[in-house]
Formats: structure tokens, sequence, C-alpha cells
């Protein structure tokens, strides 16, 4: 693949990851009975919340939504199909939307580490960091504002999977490979990470689980 096919392909998964990330903020607001208002506005936190934040830590300027206003009408449009999503609800909806997730997340965080490598003077940590707040802070905004413990916050593998993504991103492009696996194979890795956590019930270790050594 030419890179810049495959860079029109990350624009493409971005709006999509952002499409996805917009119905599941939906769901959730509607699943609380929040009104229209509500609903678009958790809609919106969730799918470019991350991004946002990001951009402010790193003093990037204006988010790239107020530069870009079709990704409100991505937004909006995931609202409308969360609505008619709602009435066909059933539990292979609930697993295609995790699935669907997990690629969201997986192209948010290549995207993330992109961002955080072309800023002036962010070390390795701070990559890895704004990748994951970039995959996961708008699932955060969303579950406070809807009184759930965040997902990110629970046993379930998913913050993990986003850091191990940027960190292979991060050696992949300092080892100078091609654009085609620097791209690809963090991708697929947070992607496979995620959705094998799900499918086997991976988990991180509860704090009080930890059989730690006993001192006299």
């Amino acid at each position: 693949m030419h890179s810049s096919h495959l860079l029109n392909f990350i624009s493409i998964a971005d709006y999509f990851g952002t499409f996805v990330f917009a119905i599941s903020g939906a769901i959730a607001a509607r699943n609380r009975s929040f009104d229209i208002f509500g609903v678009v506005v958790v809609a919106t936190l969730t799918s470019l919340g991350g991004g946002t934040i990001r951009d402010m830590l790193l003093g990037l300027g204006p988010a790239i939504w107020i530069k870009q206003p079709g990704y409100l009408i991505i937004v909006l449009s995931a609202v409308t199909f969360a609505a008619l999503l709602t009435k066909l609800y059933s539990e292979k909806i609930h697993t295609s939307m995790i699935y669907l997730d997990a690629f969201g997340l997986s192209i948010f965080t290549l995207i993330g580490a992109q961002i955080a490598m072309t800023a002036p003077g962010t070390t390795l940590p701070i990559i890895v960091i704004m990748s994951v707040i970039t995959g996961v802070a708008g699932g955060v905004l969303r579950d406070i504002i809807c009184n759930e413990i965040p997902l990110i916050f629970r046993q379930e593998i998913y913050a993990s999977a986003s850091a191990f993504g940027a960190l292979l991103y991060y050696i992949l492009f300092k080892a100078q490979t091609t654009t085609l696996i620097c791209f690809t194979v963090p991708i697929l890795a947070t992607l496979t990470l995620r959705i094998l956590s799900f499918q086997k019930k991976w988990s991180l270790p509860v704090l009080g689980t930890i059989n730690l050594p006993k001192y006299k």
C-alpha cells in the first residue's frame, strides 16, 4: 500500500472511530434517559474529548473539530444512527459495538502517538500518555457523566492496550521501518490485545488480590 493511500485510510478510519465512539456515548446517555441535548453532549465528549484534551495539554491550538467542523456533523449523524439503533438493540449489537470500539481505540492510539511525536520536546512517556488520553479520555468523560465507574479503572485491559500500541509505534518509528509497518503493526496489536482480552476475559489484577510479602 502506497504511503499516501495509507494516510487516506488513517483519515477515513479516524472519521469512523469518531462515529463509533459517538454512538457509544449516545447509547450510554440514552440508557440514562438523558434528553436529546444531553445525548448530543455525551456523544461529542466521548468521540472528541480525548483529542481535545491532548491538544490542550500539548499546546497545539484549537482542537481539530474547531478547525474541521465536519467532525461535528459526524457526531450528529452518529446520534441519529444511535436513535435508530436503540430500537433494534440486542446482545449481538452490543458485542459488535465492543469490536468497533476496539477498532476506534486502536486508530485513536496511533493518531495520538503521531500528533504527540510532532509536538516539540515530547519524550516517550509523554507520547504514550498522550496516546492513551486520545484513546480513552472520551470514554472516561462519558462514564463520569453517566455515573459509571470509568472502564479504564476497572479490571479490563483497555488503557494498557492503548499504551502498548503507542509504545510499538514509537519503537517502529525510531527504527525507521516502512510507513506500512509503522502504522499497521501498532493498530493490529492494540486491536488484537483489546479483542482477545474481551473474548478471553483477561484482566489486570486488583490490588486487594495481590499477595504482598508480609513483614514482621
